[in-house]
């Protein structure tokens, strides 16, 4: 909710996008961000994107990004550990809620 709350501070920059374009801009931003993950810019773009999706309630496209989403969370695993146990685990902790709610999207998309 924090993207969310600073995404409409920062005033909605993706609002008049359609569905459909804000869905191919998250594709295209996330791809980016997992070519470069060490990219803020790229960063708070997916933010931006999926914080306007959670207002609309458009699930992000994750399925359109599998291997590039395999190889972000890779990439963060690793860098996380170098880090202190206590932020080791938060950090494991927020990978498994993302992961968790891409299985559950790819579930619900099973089910239709």
């Amino acid at each position: 909710m924090e993207a969310v709350r600073k995404y409409l501070d920062e005033g909605r920059q993706f609002e008049k996008l359609n569905g459909a374009d804000l869905r191919s801009e998250w594709i295209s931003a996330f791809k980016k961000l997992a070519a470069s993950p060490t990219n803020p810019e790229s960063l708070k773009l997916v933010d931006d994107l999926q914080a306007e999706m959670e207002i609309r309630k458009i699930e992000p496209p994750s399925d359109e990004v599998k291997a590039e989403a395999e190889a972000f969370f890779a990439y963060v695993h690793r860098g996380s550990r170098g880090t202190d146990p206590a932020r080791r685990a938060e950090i494991n902790e927020e990978l498994e809620a993302a992961i968790d709610a891409v299985k559950a999207k790819r579930d619900r998309s099973a089910k239709n």
